[in-house]
């Protein structure tokens, strides 16, 4: 017996912030929801742990603010 996995890449979120990105096969996903209110598919998107979540897209908080102006 062979099983095919199609492993995609999901993004954890707690309060608007990821808390963890995992691999896994979207079939098994509700056994890693526990502690986020969100699981958001993150396949080819460079999104990390600490990055924030509007609902619709992701910020990278690490980022420098363009518009700042030096002191």
């Amino acid at each position: 017996y062979f099983q095919v996995l199609f492993m995609t890449i999901f993004a954890l979120i707690k309060n608007g912030t990821v808390i963890n990105t995992i691999v896994v096969d979207p079939q098994h996903l509700g056994s890693f929801s526990a502690d986020a209110e969100a699981i958001v598919s993150i396949d080819g998107l460079p999104v990390g742990v600490g990055w924030l979540y509007d609902g619709e897209k992701f910020i990278n908080p690490y980022t420098e603010v363009e518009d700042a102006k030096p002191l």
